[in-house]
């Protein structure tokens, strides 16, 4: 497995067609829960590429890839993260390894999470976040020893 961080408009364009393969190979009930939208692989990529802003420095989106090509993608922007990888590895581990470097690099100490989303509740959960409240929309999780 590697992982490569993107920091420009450019390096994510150079990915063109690698990104499009990615978010055409992820079910629609995939998207749905992970990402809470509905939008068509097209879009999604246009978004990363939207994503970078000379401004920002903060952004970055990070590119797992296996032998059939790009096997996840997080991406940070404007102080918030979101990880998606592929069905077909999932519960491999992948998004807990990218969530750690995620945390590392940006030193991220809280998360947000809509209730929806159980799986992604789950993954903080064993990767050293603890639960500290809810409200109406989401469970805010601080991480632990920080």
């Amino acid at each position: 497995m590697i992982m490569l961080k993107l920091k420009t408009r450019s390096s994510a364009a150079n990915l063109r067609n690698e990104l499009e393969t990615f978010f055409f190979s992820i079910s629609k009930d995939t998207i749905y829960k992970r990402f809470f939208m509905h939008r068509k692989p097209g879009v999604l990529f246009q978004d990363i590429l939207d994503s970078f802003d000379e401004r920002d420095s903060s952004t970055a989106h990070y590119l797992c890839f296996d032998e059939n090509g790009i096997s996840a993608l997080g991406s940070v922007v404007g102080g918030e993260f979101a990880i998606i990888v592929r069905d077909d590895v999932q519960n491999m581990g992948i998004g807990a390894g990218m969530l750690r470097k995620i945390c590392d690099d940006y030193n991220v100490l809280n998360a947000c999470v809509e209730h929806m989303a159980v799986g992604s509740r789950r993954i903080l959960e064993k990767n050293g976040f603890e639960f500290v409240n809810n409200d109406d929309y989401c469970a805010y999780y601080r991480r632990i020893g920080e």
